[in-house]
């Protein structure tokens, strides 16, 4: 039995300066999915990923957010996100962990609201979740790779979101690292059932923690499963994606 749908693009495009970035995209995401979106760089992905959160408005199509057309939609505390890069944001200023993560909270207090004490409870919980509570009250410039990561998913989660969008949220940390970063995210998925949508150019990360695959470049490609992409749509994958693409589909069908 399929969710309902919460996000919808229908026939979405959009172009930079008469410069088409994606074209005539329709997608659904369903309520506890976990979808990767994967592409070369400069493909779109960013591009489609700004459009949900209504960062850009579309040149053409239309999108839906749990029911209501995107210009009408005001609830924004109900997605979270991790934008590109934010692990390369300049954490040299004297700020601490706690109040890093209570920036996320101002999306459902109000922006210019004194946070309450039943908002700073969602923060000590968001930090709870991300494993960070011992961290609380650490300068942020003080922390690793690893422990910044979960400080910003903090306070992506400091909201109560109900999907946790991530745009190459794993650049710039360590393998070990990522490892606990992937089990967390499907923690995330499985156990408080938060849709995720996690934008990657890794194919072969995706392909083992995604339950549906989206292949992107400027258009959708493919959109499915991992083992049925890569068995229907080989040669295509290979087209777009080069060598790497070629090494995984044959690691996968060997499996």
């Amino acid at each position: 039995m399929m969710n309902e749908p919460i996000i919808e693009l229908e026939n979405v495009s959009f172009s930079y300066n008469h410069e088409s970035a994606i074209r005539d995209i329709s997608l659904k995401f369903e309520k506890g999915s976990y979808d990767g979106i994967v592409g070369p760089n400069g493909g779109g992905k960013t591009t489609l990923l700004k459009i949900i959160l209504g960062l850009l408005k579309p040149t053409a199509g239309r999108v839906r957010l749990f029911g209501q057309n995107i210009e009408r939609f005001r609830d924004w505390s109900r997605i979270g996100y991790l934008p590109q890069k934010v692990m390369q944001t300049d954490v040299r200023f004297p700020v601490t962990v706690r109040e890093v993560v209570s920036q996320g909270r101002f999306a459902r207090a109000g922006l210019f609201r004194r946070l309450s004490a039943s908002d700073m409870e969602a923060v000590d919980r968001s930090l709870e979740i991300s494993g960070a509570s011992h961290l609380k009250n650490r300068l942020i410039s003080e922390l690793s790779g690893g422990e910044r990561q979960r400080v910003f998913i903090a306070r992506a989660l400091a909201s109560e979101p109900e999907v946790l969008v991530l745009d190459e949220p794993a650049t710039g940390i360590d393998v070990a690292s990522q490892d606990k970063f992937y089990r967390f995210l499907k923690r995330l998925n499985q156990e408080f059932g938060i849709t995720i949508i996690f934008v990657s150019h890794d194919i072969d990360i995706l392909m083992h923690e995604a339950s549906r695959l989206i292949c992107i470049n400027h258009r959708l490609v493919c959109a499915g499963s991992a083992s049925l992409i890569f068995k229907e749509n080989q040669n295509l994958l290979e087209s777009l994606y080069g060598e790497h693409a070629k090494h995984i589909a044959a690691e996968h069908a060997g499996g």
